[in-house]
């Protein structure tokens, strides 16, 4: 259960009540496995047991899947963790409590992504709210500007993005070019997101996108 409290500028503070998240078990990951299987990637973030993440996240390397962690709510990570990450999605405040670097700037937020690098992930993403996106691998930082709109609830922005940059994700060939065009689409779908209330519901179907973006 999550309480939701958004202020006059749009912005969210969440109460989480995580129940039965915490329970996931050992025998639910086994029984995931053949959906696995059947997918390209699988995503998770911390309102489950990060445990049951990294035994989820090895199955999903074993069977040459792409692993996406959204490290929310933030804290301290297993590194055994971050080795089996292809790609890590922190928002600023995340990424500065996750590696102790205030992210306010494009060159921080490469600094930021270094140290995630450095610790076995193969690309970061830093969300900046209205900034954008900054997308970090060994050898570049590009950011990749959010689409200016008037925001009246962020609440599900950051899952918007990610939904929407996975949908796009080239999983086969994950380099600079393909990651910016995720990315960039993901900003799409959250600037949408966030001219409307709630969470679920202020998510776009991809029509939606197409008629607003003319995104083919």
């Amino acid at each position: 259960m999550a309480i939701i409290m958004v202020n006059e500028n749009g912005n969210n503070s969440i109460i989480v009540v995580a129940g039965s998240n915490m329970t996931i078990d050992e025998y639910e990951i086994e029984a995931s496995v053949e959906k696995i299987k059947e997918y390209d990637i699988l995503i998770s973030q911390f309102e489950t047991s990060e445990e049951m993440t990294l035994k989820a996240f090895l199955k999903a390397k074993e069977l040459g899947k792409i692993t996406i962690l959204n490290p929310a709510p933030a804290k301290k990570i297993n590194e055994e963790l971050l080795k089996v990450t292809d790609i890590i999605v922190p928002n600023e405040t995340e990424a500065e409590v996750l590696t102790g670097i205030k992210v306010e700037t494009l060159e921080d937020a490469n600094k930021a992504g270094q140290a995630f690098l450095e610790k076995g992930v193969n690309f970061v993403i830093i969300t900046l709210g209205s900034k954008g996106a900054a997308v970090i691998g060994k050898d570049f930082c590009e950011l990749v500007p959010a689409y200016k709109v008037n925001a009246i609830d962020t609440t599900a922005a950051g899952d918007s993005f990610i939904g929407g940059l996975s949908s796009k994700l080239d999983f086969k060939n994950i380099n600079k070019e393909s990651l910016i065009k995720a990315v960039n689409f993901g900003n799409k779908v959250s600037s949408i997101s966030v001219q409307r209330k709630g969470a679920q519901p202020s998510i776009p179907y991809l029509k939606e996108i197409e008629e607003i973006y003319a995104e083919d």
